[in-house]
């Protein structure tokens, strides 16, 4: 019977070896449409990111397209986007009218930044007040 040692290193670095991840790829922009006399909203997404931050879903641009033809189911509304990654259909329901929009995402500085970005850039300044970026508690 052959013997076996036992003092190798069997850590879980040691037994599943990553290789070397490339360079964070910057951030990108995608530009959802909006009908006529409807400003574009320029969402800008960070580079890579394990939490999917990097990409604009399709529910996304299908719920702030069905929030653009029914802006009575948020007008004076207070809204919550959970999850929101860059934040489409909530600043789409602040445009149209909401009285407080809550975009919230996971407790990451680039992913929370990156929000606040996509409000600044997309909210006119008199009426970014209403909308608040904040992560989602542990």
């Amino acid at each position: 019977m052959e013997e076996h040692d036992d003092d190798g290193d069997l850590s879980l670095g040691a037994v599943f070896i990553e290789p070397p991840r490339p360079p964070t790829p910057n951030a990108t922009l995608s530009t959802y449409s909006r009908g006529p006399g409807q400003p574009d909203v320029s969402i800008r997404l960070v580079g890579s990111h394990p939490l999917w931050g990097h990409y604009l879903w399709n529910a996304a641009i299908a719920f702030a397209s069905y929030l653009d033809s029914h802006d009575e189911l948020i007008s004076n509304k207070s809204v919550l986007e959970l999850g929101a990654g860059g934040g489409l259909p909530g600043i789409v329901a602040a445009q149209n009218g909401a009285m407080n929009v809550v975009l919230t995402d996971y407790p990451d500085a680039a992913l929370i930044g990156n929000l606040a970005y996509n409000v600044q850039q997309n909210i006119q300044e008199e009426q970014r007040w209403k909308v608040t970026t904040q992560v989602i508690s542990q």
